[in-house]
């Protein structure tokens, strides 16, 4: 992801790089789900929150720190939000699969 990203609003080899560490970190570490290793102490509705977070907050080398925790927080928001629909049975896969992705994307596009 922090490939595609990072080459989407270039700010050079140094901000590329960090945006791929970022990402390759919040995918792996900090991975969506109840079964994430790092969060398994936390309560189902924070480990949702925090892999949203996460991922929102891994293009902050290339959008800056005011945008970058903005989408951090509106990243979290919206993980726990697909996380109460899909517990309601109102969307589920391949649907939160698309707007997990798509919600990421939309937001650090128009922001």
């Amino acid at each position: 992801m922090g490939v595609v990203i990072g080459l989407m609003l270039w700010k050079g080899w140094f901000a590329y790089g960090i945006c791929i560490v970022a990402y390759l970190l919040a995918t792996n570490l900090f991975g969506y789900g109840e079964k994430t290793p790092i969060l398994k102490y936390l309560p189902k509705w924070a480990k949702f929150f925090m892999s949203g977070f996460m991922f929102g907050l891994a293009s902050m080398s290339l959008v800056g720190p005011i945008y970058g925790l903005i989408q951090a927080i509106v990243g979290g928001l919206s993980f726990y939000v697909l996380m109460l629909l899909d517990d309601a049975e109102i969307v589920k896969n391949p649907y939160q699969e698309l707007l997990r992705g798509g919600l990421g994307t939309i937001l650090f596009l128009f922001v």
